[in-house]
């Protein structure tokens, strides 16, 4: 694997809907390569491009375990500074199928001594919410008490119903449906949608791609516990 070479975690900002304060931060895996086109240049990769390939040739097993403890060595170097930051890590479909991925998770925060609680992993609903192994791990990291995310909610095949089943610690509506919502009545209906159930079962609500005060403002009628 060449020690994983080319590849990096970066990170994004979640923040306290309320106070505006750094409350932890998204990992996401970027790849680069050497430029075929300029000499000693780099080119990026998109994600939409290198992760299917990870996924399909079932590289994304080990880069994926690359990728949680670089994160939660990260997270435990933050808290020397923010005491409870929290790391939210992406967990790919087949992580949960094709490997002990909650064995894995938590060998990695016993590892770095962290709480457990400071640990978020985001997984998308559809496609496998009939699986057992999505539920073992699903039910496995809410017992061991990892925070345990739906990210993307309204994208895919998403029922409202399937809230109240898995009761998740919070809920990420996709920036999709964020982008121009003030002009926009029916994403204005599935935030609202979105927002009502979170409240209902108690789980936070974070909201993506938050990029100007003016939509900021907008969104404080949904009650956000963050942004993204």
């Amino acid at each position: 694997n060449h020690n994983f070479e080319g590849f990096e975690a970066y990170f994004q900002p979640i923040v306290d809907a309320t106070t505006f304060q750094l409350a932890g931060a998204e990992a996401l895996m970027r790849f680069s390569m050497p430029s075929e086109e300029k000499e000693g240049g780099i080119e990026r990769v998109s994600p939409v491009e290198f992760i299917p390939l990870l996924e399909q040739t079932g590289l994304i097993i080990p880069a994926g375990k690359w990728m949680l403890q670089q994160s939660i060595g990260v997270c435990q170097k933050w808290q020397k500074w923010i005491p409870h930051f929290r790391m939210n890590i992406n967990l790919s479909y087949v992580q949960v199928m094709k490997s002990n991925a909650l064995e894995e998770i938590l060998n990695i925060i016993r590892l770095y001594g962290i709480e457990a609680g400071n640990v978020g992993i985001e997984l998308t609903e559809s496609g496998y919410l009939d699986s057992r192994h999505f539920q073992k791990l699903w039910n496995g990291l809410k017992e061991h008490g990892v925070q345990v995310i739906l990210d993307d909610f309204g994208t895919g095949y998403s029922n409202l119903h399937c809230l109240g089943d898995l009761e998740p610690n919070y809920i990420k509506i996709d920036r999709s449906f964020v982008q121009n919502i003030q002009n926009q009545p029916m994403n204005q209906i599935i935030v609202s949608a979105i927002a009502d159930g979170a409240g209902t079962i108690h789980a936070d609500l974070c909201i993506e791609g938050i990029e100007d005060q003016a939509l900021e403002l907008y969104l404080q009628q949904y009650h956000p516990t963050y942004y993204q």
